[in-house]
């Protein structure tokens, strides 16, 4: 379900201070089936005008979903949608666990999700004797969704603990071969299956190490090569950049001390440091690095700045010591490393709220799910999407609380100075997980918006910047966002969004199209079947329109509303 306005146009203005105010959300869409969707949600731009969304669900068919599930099997839930939100296609991968951690695409016209997965349904890539129950999963598909090799990666089996054996955190594509990180338990109760790299399983049956590996989608018989790396505790690989002359930067966290093939140790284990190791195209290692400060510190992700210069960004408990070079206004705070080539540190930023910011680490059911999403953009600065909690405007968040959770963008310029931000929420919990920029100044932030009760409706209900109502327990959130300093004109633009209802749905033989608030009204009504062709079209000239759909096969159809201005989509249900 959508709402939308044509183009790049006006519809909420919010405006609390100088550095927001040029910034709008130019559309929202809850994509929703009738149980729980969205977590560990993905999304990749593919062209200008198309992008793929991909989430957990156990949903059946009915509302935006149209893959049939009755036995609310856990999958994961992929969909083509326009620059806009509106979805085109949409299908489930049954087998996979629904923790979705990347998209990647060879060429353009085959992507592949990597997920977890067991050993059933759409995950019939062969298993390597000896594998746990669960492991990491590459699924490739082509511009339709239809499957074209997957290819999995399994620890060995450990009767305690085999669903935690190896954990797919990110992925990139090289030379038309696939590359993973991951994180793997490396006791020698776990090694087996694909993993057969032994010089990390020395240590304590919590060991957990950073995995990297590399696939060859032309020999689908065997992985080409993996490594582990790590020290005598726990380490998380959860990032991973390929550089233009080949080598990788694989990045999570670490709480060891030396040891193994790790050469740092943690400034004050068991707190959790950032972790940062250069490989070159095999593997092997060129540097590490660690930074952090003396508590907890969690690396997010790692950003190309160009000019062989990266940036590292995560969250932090720590207060200024070691590498962070200042305190912080509560107890988690983002935080952002700007480095060169050999790692050595340039600057170093943090920004915070006075309720702090959400984070799901890797302690909670031991997975580690992303509330912290970065881009480097057009302009050659930063955009970053996390959570805030409900409070007033404090510290470097200006604008109040939507909810008890809300979505919040930080744009910095390329030095980290602040250029503005801006929260976007409904009544209930929202958690940004994932952002990309289209086109200049044109952004897509997408997570979870949820409530942690059912029958709290009004947690549940439109508000804010929420347009629509969450089904299940949690449902995908989508919402435009535009920087109108960047896309000249928009300014200019005030009108009204347009806004229909069309009901029942699904419907039989009659439907009826409502304009929400408005007295007068003039446009056209089309219906579309789901690859956008018209099959009807018909003038409307008053807010109220009866239409006779019987001559309509049993399907998914659109509802395409427009008028001089602007055009809203509604999906439609024919019995």
């Amino acid at each position: 379900m959508r709402i939308i306005t044509g183009g790049l146009v006006l519809i909420f203005l919010f405006p609390y201070n100088s550095l927001s105010q040029n910034v709008f959300k130019l559309w929202d869409n809850t994509i929703q089936g009738d149980r729980d969707d969205g977590s560990f949600f993905q999304i990749k731009k593919v062209t200008n005008d198309r992008i793929l969304i991909s989430g957990f669900t156990n949903s059946d068919s009915g509302y935006d979903k149209s893959a049939a599930n009755p036995n609310h099997e856990i999958a994961s839930w992929l969909i083509l949608s326009d620059s806009n939100g509106s979805i085109i296609w949409d299908r489930d991968f049954k087998g996979s666990t629904g923790q979705d951690h990347a998209i990647v695409s060879i060429n353009d016209n085959s992507h592949v999700l990597l997920t977890r997965a067991r050993f059933y349904g759409d995950a019939t890539a062969p298993i390597t004797p000896g594998s746990s129950a669960y492991g990491s999963w590459l699924c490739a598909f082509d511009t339709t969704g239809v499957i074209q090799w997957n290819k999995r990666f399994h620890g060995g089996i450990d009767s305690l603990n085999s669903n935690y054996t190896i954990l797919p955190y990110a992925a990139t594509v090289v030379n038309n071969s696939v590359y993973v990180i991951a994180t793997a338990q490396t006791y020698p109760a776990y090694i087996g299956g694909d993993l057969t790299d032994l010089n990390c399983s020395s240590y304590s049956n919590d060991n957990k190490d950073l995995l990297f590996y590399k696939v060859d989608p032309n020999n689908m018989l065997s992985n080409e090569w993996h490594h582990i790396y790590g020290g005598d505790s726990v380490d998380w690989g959860s990032s991973l950049l390929a550089l233009a002359n080949g080598d990788f930067l694989l990045g999570g966290v670490t709480s060891s001390n030396s040891g193994c093939n790790q050469t740092v140790s943690t400034y004050n284990s068991p707190f959790y440091d950032y972790f940062l190791i250069r490989v070159d195209s095999t593997g092997g290692i060129i540097w590490q690095k660690k930074y952090g400060g003396d508590k907890k510190d969690w690396l997010g992700g790692i950003i190309d700045s160009g000019n062989n210069e990266f940036l590292l960004y995560g969250h932090t408990t720590s207060d200024s010591s070691f590498d962070i070079s200042a305190n912080g206004s509560n107890d988690t705070s983002l935080w952002l490393v700007k480095i060169d080539g050999l790692g050595n540190k340039i600057w170093d930023k943090r920004f915070g709220s006075c309720e702090g910011f959400t984070i799901w680490t890797p302690f909670i059911n031991e997975y580690f799910t992303e509330t912290l999403d970065a881009i480097y953009t057009s302009d050659g600065g930063y955009l970053l999407v996390s959570n805030v909690r409900n409070s007033l405007p404090c510290g470097d968040v200006t604008e109040p609380g939507r909810g008890r959770e809300d979505y919040w963008l930080l744009k910095l310029d390329s030095f980290g100075n602040k250029q503005w931000d801006k929260r976007l929420g409904g009544p209930g919990r929202d958690i940004a997980q994932r952002v990309i920029e289209m086109t200049p100044g044109y952004y897509i932030v997408g997570g979870l918006t949820r409530s942690d009760n059912a029958q709290d409706t009004s947690a549940l209900a439109p508000g804010g910047d929420k347009s629509e109502y969450t089904i299940g327990v949690y449902d995908i959130w989508l919402a435009g966002v535009v920087d109108s300093s960047i896309v000249q004109g928009i300014n200019n633009i005030s009108y009204e969004p347009l806004q229909f209802n069309c009901y029942p749905n699904p419907a039989q033989e009659n439907l009826t199209i409502q304009v929400i608030a408005k007295n007068h009204f003039k446009g056209t009504i089309y219906i579309t079947d789901i690859a956008g062709k018209k099959l009807l079209q018909v003038p409307m000239n008053s807010p109220t329109q009866k239409l006779n759909i019987s001559s309509l096969t049993s399907g998914i159809y659109f509802v395409v509303l427009s008028d001089d201005k602007s055009q809203a989509v509604r999906k439609l249900v024919k019995n």
